[in-house]
């Protein structure tokens, strides 16, 4: 393994990370710890440098998340919920994409920048028809308010950094149709201990 020692670390870091995803994708069974849940550190070690595998865990993560049904009603850290789309849950993997600018998990220059954005916008709208249909067959929603706060926060990468060349209108029709629809849901639980990504 060549390199420095800085190099050789960020490495094993992210091999380390890799194989506790491979064993537990949607990062409940390893550790009942907030950073852990999020995917915290595994994120911040993959995105300064993988923009295009950041993109893939993004949507792998929040899809096994949706799909933990044994978890909606678990105690623990951050835990109650998952098991749904219309849950902050599927999205906490956003919370080392909060800052919205060039390089905090895409290239907006360069040589293959726009598979980058392609695999972003395609994993966010992948979300929010997920959870449209979802909410759309049992109008409930668990931790309204964070779950509309996730939402917004994809409309606003759509509507500032990502794909910039594309007209995104369909997208922010769909988008306004979902936040109608959280609105007027049943809340069925609250989603305690959510770290807003706004």
């Amino acid at each position: 393994m060549g390199g420095n020692t800085r190099y050789q670390n960020k490495l094993m870091k992210q091999m380390w990370f890799w194989l506790g995803y491979m064993y537990d994708p949607a990062l409940l069974e390893i550790e009942d710890v907030a950073d852990t849940v999020m995917a915290d550190y595994f994120m911040a070690v993959q995105q300064p440098y993988q923009h295009v595998h950041a993109g893939f865990l993004l949507g792998s993560i929040g899809v096994h998340k949706a799909a933990a049904k044994q978890y909606e009603q678990m105690e623990g850290s951050q835990l109650y919920g998952h098991g749904r789309w219309a849950s902050p849950r599927p999205y906490m993997q956003f919370f080392q994409h909060r800052y919205l600018r060039c390089g905090a998990g895409l290239h907006c220059t360069g040589d293959g920048y726009k598979i980058d954005h392609a695999i972003w916008a395609n994993t966010m709208r992948m979300f929010l028809y997920l959870m449209d249909n979802e909410i759309s067959q049992t109008n409930e929603v668990i931790g309204r308010t964070a779950t509309i706060r996730e939402v917004l926060f994809m409309k606003k990468w759509f509507g500032t950094l990502l794909e910039p060349w594309r007209d995104h209108s369909k997208t922010m029709l769909l988008i306004e149709g979902l936040l109608q629809k959280l609105n007027e849901a049943d809340e069925i639980g609250e989603a305690e201990g959510y770290p807003f990504t706004l």
